[in-house]
This record gives structure tokens, sequence and C-alpha cells, in this order.
């Protein structure tokens, strides 16, 4: 069964456009505004998940420094009283 108007030996397209043109229009204008808006919401929450994330690993630094200082001063006490 060909797929355009030309070639068809009977019946007729359900794509009215002529009657449905606005209708038809409107769905593609609120399918891409939805498009737009939903990558906008998207990328704003992936900006703010990476300023968490870089928070998250400059707080996991931290603690590891803070560790490592009390690793440190726990070794230097051992080697003092030889133990």
């Amino acid at each position: 069964m060909p797929i355009f108007c030309q070639g068809r030996t009977w019946g007729s397209s359900n794509l009215h456009l002529t009657e449905m043109g606005r209708c038809y229009l409107a769905t593609l204008i609120k399918i891409f505004c939805e498009k737009v808006l939903i990558r906008d919401n998207v990328i704003a929450e992936t900006v703010a998940h990476r300023s968490n994330s870089s928070t998250d690993r400059d707080d996991l630094v931290n603690r590891l420094e803070g560790l490592e200082d009390r690793l440190a001063t726990l070794e230097r006490q051992s080697n003092r009283t030889g133990t």
C-alpha cells in the first residue's frame, strides 16, 4: 500500500489538514514547549546535583584530612611509648 496520495488507487488520507490544521499545529507547539521546559528542568537539576556533589566531595576531603591527622598523632604517640 503506497503512502503517497499520488500512488493511491482508492481511499483518501486520514490527515485532514484543511479541517484540523489548527489542532495539529497546537499539538506540535505544545509538544515543543514541553520538550523545552523539561530540558530546562533537567539542566537545572543537573547543575544543582553537581554543586551538591562538589560540596560533598569537599566535605569528604576535609574528613579524610582530619582522619589522617588523627592517625599520624596516634602513630607518634605509639612510637613514643614503644608499643
